[in-house]
């Protein structure tokens, strides 16, 4: 006998430790020199449970080699045993991988020497094992950090120029991919030549030079500029490459402040970036010229640069010849003063940031005391346009008229008519008509010499000139505006009023643009709004301006034909425009048609009839003034019960002598084929001797439904069908039970209704009429129940606790009396029948509870034709004594349920609550819960965010308070929330651009809150955004003094990704330098 001991037993080699997915990998044993592979068995278990096939090959003298696939990522469980005991270290975890799963991503392509490369690498999904990497054969330190499992970032420093090997491995394999080459170089020396755009104009083009060059020469690379507007819009900049290493960036400014412009290369900020440039713009700089100067007596001018932008203002008289001075009035406007010697025009330079402005070099002509006095400057006003103008001459009574001329030119230079007339006050004045506008120059010649004051400045104007462009209509809570275009009508006062539809001024907001002024206003109430204007006062030609303002969230459609109808019968709803003005179109699309639409108007309401000719859903769209109305379009269900048909026919189920027999202690059962009758549900009701018996309702198969109710006593039982609310053509259905019934089939007794309804528009009546026949001697013969007449609304409808009547006429039917008898689900009710005259009876009724009953009439005891008639008793409920309490109306949001409670309790019996709330583009979940005490609990839960309209009905009425309008916003989610700029990243205190964007598009509804601690303490942060719907806040802040600042960013009081955002500010470019080596180094995140 040989004694074995399998724990002698050892196993080597890789397969016992790690293996690969889908690579075949081995393991070894040695059995001594006696022992045989047939006595090894070895179980290989998946992390599934799945086992793994193994190939155990005996290679003599006691050496076996086991190898196996396997197929999942994970640890697998290897159990070995030798003759039936497991070998020392049985049973084997072993981590089975798969490199091809290892993601490298971010690895850059290029880097400078000093500066770090960092990339990550995504192990998630390859399973357990060692990743190995090293850089140049292990030449170069790499940092590896974990980020998260199995997800690292890698970084190393390259200290010397060249090709970088980035080697990978994972459980000893070479990941697919490795190496990875990144070229490495100097570093490059970015010069900015930008001293020439420190100020630079509004309207030019604004440029300057960067140099980008290596200590082997010149060096690309991707350059990029970002230039910023002060309202925070990006700004088109060219970058055109002149010669080798140089770059030419060119943008246009627009407006006037600091614009910020980033220099980018390779996608990393250039040092000494970003750089500010001081928009200017010398056609905002207004002067008010003195028209003429006296000698020896100050001469004032002022000068307003308020609105220039940032610049240096320079100012000489007589190319620096008369001494000046200059007072500062305000911010922006100066005053400038100086006393003239001489009789001669003194030339005032102004010059803004070494620019002349527009206007040119002023001349202010100077006068000898006693000369001919200048115009009142009343007398020089604004002038319109095709009108007598004059100006009046003072101190002109010693002067003979021909001794002065006159010359009036237009700003095009062209001369305009004028004279020089007397008037009755001794004084001369100017007289002229002009057909242009704009800056008109008057010079008045004495002898050839200019009067005090010459050349006179009179601006000409003409109101007809001026249009008025945009939209003529709007809606409540949005934006009107308009632009008046003026710049063809000269230069006067625009004064404007808004006059709303209650007769009470608007406010309105004006603002400048190239063409004129373009103003809005915020309309609150639907109606007409008037504007009017005048232009240097006079009116607007076409005023005052009427602009239609619509809401659309009062105007209300409401009906059934919104919701539902029968085909080739009238449907019909209303659209309640609440008294306003406007254009209403209604489309209506079946499946396979288009409906044709008949409106009638009252005032404020419209009734919509439309005729369906087919089954299925239809689509009704309502607009008012070209918008949809809310709850536009609406989805109607079109059905027809009558096209609900008994599966084989009422003939296959019908009895002896026609009649409908049911079985007793049976269940009978009736199937039907709704497949034509369009989309509804199918209800039952069967009424028996006892009351009411249980139905069901069954779906079979697409389209086919049955109804089954097993009657245990004998007697007469009606059967009710409905199917989507609109009972069957042959319901109630009237059918017996009796014990000894024969048919063993339902068989179908009720009778078809072949009485013939006459109705008019104009009497409020319904009669019942077979025929009428008499002898020729009018005289009445046998009964003849032909000759009965039946009228009254009583025979059709009646409302719950509101009498109802009908009359019986039998004066021809020959003798006898009525029996009348009305029964219903809960019993028979009282009929009422009272003699009015011979043989004539009038018949009333009081209904307590809604539904369909059965009126039996007889005369002489037999039955009338067409008895029993079906009567509909509508419910009577009063829906404004509805109560409903309802929370947080106006902070809803997307995905929650807004809880209401509905107290029916007052408001009657019989009606039926609706429930429906539309939001912008779908409707919104509506769960109404019976809490059987009178009252209901609603939850609406909204799917979208927006303006909802939320219905709430009873007994087919609005309950008060409804419509209700919801705004639905959508949820706040701080993890969409976008923070990026400078103001989040290291950087130098002496050019630190401490701004930086939080854009939460996509975050829902919330509030942004930001706190800064720099080393003393918090900081004052300043957020604004362009408008209201930009979701992009600029912020900014002021750093003082080097150190770590911490900036806390929230959304809704959660903190936003990358929060709180750490940065260092560094007194010199080798601190920030030395503070990045020493991060990478230590393995932190920056």
């Amino acid at each position: 006998m040989e004694v074995v001991d399998a724990g002698n037993v050892i196993a080597t080699g890789q397969g016992v430790s790690s293996a690969k997915v889908n690579h075949r990998s081995t393991f070894f044993l040695n059995l001594g020199h006696n022992g045989s592979s047939a006595n090894v068995k070895a179980h290989i278990t998946s992390p599934r449970g799945i086992v793994v096939p193994v190939n155990i090959d005996d290679k003599q003298n006691g050496d076996v080699t086991i190898g196996y696939v396997p197929t999942e990522i994970g640890d697998h469980r290897i159990e070995v045993l030798y003759c039936g005991q497991a070998i020392r270290g049985s049973p084997f975890n072993v981590s089975v991988c798969d490199p091809t799963k290892i993601k490298v991503v971010n690895l850059p392509q290029r880097s400078t020497v000093g500066t770090p490369v960092e990339f990550e690498i995504d192990a998630s999904q390859s399973g357990n094992g060692n990743l190995e990497i090293t850089v140049n054969n292990g030449s170069v330190p790499c940092v590896v950090r974990r980020q998260d499992t199995q997800r690292y970032v890698a970084t190393f420093v390259p200290q010397e120029p060249g090709p970088h090997s980035i080697h990978l491995t994972f459980n000893e394999n070479e990941v697919p991919g490795s190496p990875w080459n990144v070229n490495v170089h100097n570093p490059l020396s970015i010069t900015l030549n930008s001293d020439g755009i420190r100020f630079i104009p509004v309207g030019k083009l604004a440029e300057f030079e960067v140099q980008i060059s290596s200590d082997g020469g010149s060096s690309g690379g991707q350059l990029s500029v970002n230039v910023t507007s002060p309202s925070h819009r990006p700004v088109h900049a060219n970058i055109v490459n002149t010669r080798n290493g140089f770059h030419r960036i060119e943008f246009l400014p627009t407006e006037v402040g600091s614009h910020f412009i980033e220099v980018l290369h390779n996608r990393t900020i250039v040092s000494g970036t970003p750089i500010v440039a001081k928009a200017y713009d010398t056609s905002a700089i207004t002067v008010t010229p003195v028209s003429v100067g006296i000698i020896g007596r100050p001469v004032e001018l002022t000068i307003d640069v308020s609105q220039a932008g940032e610049g240096q203002l320079e100012i000489m008289v007589n190319r620096a010849t008369v001494p000046h001075d200059v007072h500062l009035v305000r911010k922006g406007v100066y005053l400038i003063s100086f006393v003239p010697t001489e009789r001669r025009p003194h030339l005032v330079d102004v010059l803004f940031n070494k620019e002349h402005l527009p206007c040119g070099v002023l001349s202010i002509p100077v006068m000898d005391p006693g000369h001919v006095g200048i115009a009142k400057a009343e007398d020089a006003h604004p002038a319109v346009a095709n009108r007598q103008s004059f100006l009046k001459l003072d101190n002109s009574r010693a002067i003979l008229e021909r001794d002065l001329t006159v010359r009036v030119a237009s700003p095009s230079g062209e001369l305009v008519p004028a004279k020089i007339v007397w008037h009755e006050d001794g004084e001369y004045k100017v007289e002229y008509s002009s057909k242009f506008t704009g800056r008109h120059t008057v010079e008045i010649l004495h002898n050839g010499d200019a009067i005090m004051g010459s050349p006179f400045y009179v601006e000409i104007y003409d109101p007809n000139k001026i249009r008025v462009e945009g939209s003529r209509t709007g809606e409540v809570g949005g934006k009107m505006e308009f632009d008046v275009i003026c710049f063809e009508a000269g230069k006067a006062s625009l004064k404007m009023n808004i006059i709303g539809p209650r007769g009470t001024s608007v406010p309105y907001e004006i603002a400048s643009i190239p063409l004129g002024e373009h103003v809005t206003y915020m309309p609150r109430d639907p109606g007409i709004y008037e504007i009017y204007m005048t232009y240097g006062g006079l009116e607007v030609p076409g005023c005052p301006i009427r602009q239609d303002v619509i809401d659309t969230s009062q105007i209300v459609a409401e009906g059934e034909g919104l919701s539902r109808g029968v085909e080739d019968q009238v449907a019909t709803f209303c659209v309640d425009s609440k008294g306003q003005r406007g254009d209403l179109v209604v489309r209506v699309d079946g499946p396979n048609s288009i409906s044709k639409c008949n409106v009638e108007t009252e005032i404020g309401r419209y009734t919509v009839r439309y005729v369906p000719v087919e089954v299925g859903e239809f689509t009704v769209k309502v607009t008012w003034n070209g918008r949809e109305i809310e709850g536009s379009p609406f989805r109607p269900k079109i059905v027809n019960p009558r096209k609900v048909e008994l599966v084989g026919g009422w003939e296959s189920i019908l009895g002896a002598g026609k009649q409908l027999n049911l079985k007793l202690n049976e269940s009978n059962s009736l199937e039907f084929d709704t497949r034509q009758a369009g989309p509804g549900q199918m209800r039952a009701e069967v009424l028996g001797p006892s009351g009411k018996i249980p139905v069901s309702v069954t779906v079979k198969e697409r389209g086919k439904m049955s109804i089954s109710f097993n009657p245990k006593i004998e007697g007469e039982y009606q059967i009710r069908i409905t199917w989507n609310g609109l009972e069957l053509e042959k319901c109630p259905i009237v059918a017996r039970c009796l014990r000894d019934a024969s048919s063993s089939h339902l068989g179908l007794a009720a009778k078809s209704h072949h009485s013939t309804f006459h109705q008019t528009s104009h009497i409020s009546t319904t009669e019942t009429r077979i025929a009428h026949d008499s002898t020729a001697d009018g005289h009445v013969g046998s009964i003849n129940l032909e000759k009965m007449v039946l009228t009254g609304m009583g025979l059709q409808f009646g409302r719950v606790n509101q009498q109802a009547e009908f009359f019986i006429d039998g004066t021809h039917a020959g003798p006898g009396m009525p029996s009348v008898r009305l029964t219903g689900l809960k019993g028979d009710l009282l009929v009422n029948c009272t003699p009015v005259s011979d043989h004539k009876y009038r018949c009333t009724y009081t209904a307590p509870l809604s539904g369909a009953y059965l009126l039996y009439i007889s005369w002489s005891d037999r039955q009338v034709s067409g008895s029993p008639f079906k009567v509909t008793v509508q419910p009577a409920t009063d829906a404004s004594k509805v109560i409903c309490t309802m929370d947080e109306l106006n902070s809803s949001v997307v995905g929650r349920d807004i809880k209401a409670t509905l107290d029916i309790r007052r408001a009657g019996h019989g009606g039926e609550p609706f429930v429906q709330c539309n939001g912008p583009t779908r409707l919104a979940t509506c769960q109404l819960i019976d809490n059987y005490n009178g009252t209901f609990t609603l939850l609406v839960r909204p799917q979208e965010s927006g303006r909802h309209i939320l219905q709430i009905k009873y007994g087919n009425e609005h309950i008060i308070g409804s419509p209700y309008v919801l705004t639905v916003a959508s949820i706040s989610d701080a993890s969409k929330v976008r923070v990026y700029g400078p103001g989040v990243t290291d950087g130098i205190l002496a050019t630190y651009q401490s701004h930086f964007t939080v854009n939460t598009r996509g975050a829902g509804a919330g509030e942004l809150t930001i706190k800064i601690r720099g080393p003393r303490g918090g900081f004052r942060v300043e957020m604004q955004r362009q408008n209201q719907k930009d979701r992009a806040i600029f912020c900014r802040y002021d750093p003082t003094e080097v150190g770590e600042y911490l900036i806390d960013v929230r959304w809704s009081g959660e903190s936003v990704p990358g929060s709180p955002f750490v940065v260092h500010i560094f007194d010199t470019h080798e601190d920030l330098r030395q503070f990045q080596m020493e991060a990478f180094q230590h393995g932190y995140v920056m």
